[in-house]
């Protein structure tokens, strides 16, 4: 990556900033870091060069070679949610405790005001970029309490809308699909939200651009390497889940298949923790050894957070995070033997069939 060469065309360019893009949920602020260089792709721009895109190029480059802030989510851990808008965008950062005490963010999100938002409110607009986190962390959020942090009253402005009609009866719909305590917070202490709603102040006299966080891409990067590109940290009930793997007879054995040069299909070692990954996949997951899989299954099914949710549900939040060979036959066993879930479930209400004796 360090290496990497200068595009020189749009179509490297276009190249390059896909792979940018596959990680864009791990760089802060990768719209307006990029914005030099996507306006090259703009329609009827031409393709030159200039101390801009080179800082953009550096900078992309850079971060790309650094190990992030982010943390893997913990869904034994509630989430907190700060949102802040500012006249040109909104911005949320959604965030976790950490042993300490201080938040550390798991996901940062923010994008850019179109021309008919921009006439908004202060009310509306930060009544708008609560919904644009909610609907943005959707799947971390639904299901389980959290903290939203706002800059000010702009819920309660929301929630007592004399006229709850149009986006905003849509707005409190989407709002009420949640359960979450709402606290205040001042601006000045409202940093990270506050600086991603920021991002797309621009120069008055330069036309106002769309946001651009999801480029297009017409290609992936490439065998990417794993030196550079995703160092993560595990939730904490997976904190020595190096040491499992380590033992894991059959694990083991690909760890040492990869050390030693060889490399089984879509395996990696990622600081230290062996993932999997194929190209269809937004993100690596963490493999978990046979041993791990009680755990997995305690922490996203009968826990309060798991909620005893079904096969299909239980899975798919999993998934998103471990991987094993086995896991899907695994859990759909432990979830069918639930007893919990076979205590509640609902007896069968159709009706049985006729008897050859009520015929005769």
């Amino acid at each position: 990556i360090d290496s990497y060469p200068t595009p020189k065309n749009l179509k490297q360019l276009s190249r390059f900033l896909g792979m940018c893009s596959y990680y864009s949920r791990f760089i802060k602020g990768f719209s307006q870091i990029s914005e030099p260089l996507n306006s090259l792709k703009r329609k009827g721009v031409p393709y030159r060069w200039g101390p801009s895109q080179e800082e953009a190029f550096k900078t992309l480059k850079a971060i790309l070679v650094s190990s992030p802030v982010l943390r893997l989510p913990d869904f034994e851990k509630p989430f907190t949610l700060q949102t802040d808008a500012s006249g040109t965008a909104v911005g949320a950062v959604l965030s976790q405790e950490t042993l300490d005490g201080s938040l550390a963010p798991v996901a940062y999100a923010s994008r850019a005001l179109n021309l008919h938002e921009k006439n908004y409110s202060t009310f509306e607009l930060e009544a708008l970029a609560v919904v644009f986190a909610l609907e943005k962390f959707r799947t971390y959020l639904e299901h389980r309490e959290f903290s939203l942090f706002v800059d000010n009253s702009a819920l309660s402005w929301l929630l007592n809308h004399p006229r709850q009609i149009g986006k905003i009866a849509r707005w409190i719909a989407l709002i009420n699909t949640f359960k979450f305590q709402v606290s205040h917070i001042k601006g000045k202490e409202n940093v990270v939200a506050d600086c991603l709603s920021r991002l797309y102040e621009e120069d008055p006299t330069t036309p106002q651009q769309h946001d651009t966080s999801s480029t297009p891409s017409t290609s992936k990067p490439q065998n990417p390497t794993s030196k550079c590109l995703i160092l993560f940290s595990l939730p904490e009930a997976f904190q020595d889940i190096r040491e499992h793997q380590a033992l894991d007879p059959e694990l083991k054995n690909i760890i040492k298949s990869i050390k030693s040069g060889q490399h089984p299909p879509n395996y990696e070692i990622i600081d230290n923790v062996l993932v999997y990954k194929t190209p269809s996949q937004s993100r690596p997951r963490v493999v978990v050894p046979k041993k791990l899989h009680h755990m997995l299954f305690a922490m996203y099914h009968t826990s309060p957070v798991g909620a005893h949710l079904g096969i299909s549900k239980t899975l798919n939040r999993l998934k998103r995070t471990f991987y094993s060979s086995d896991l899907t036959t695994t859990i759909t066993n432990m979830v069918k033997s639930c007893l919990q879930c076979q205590r509640c479930k609902q007896a069968p209400n159709t009706k049985y069939g006729y008897l050859s004796s009520d015929l005769a």
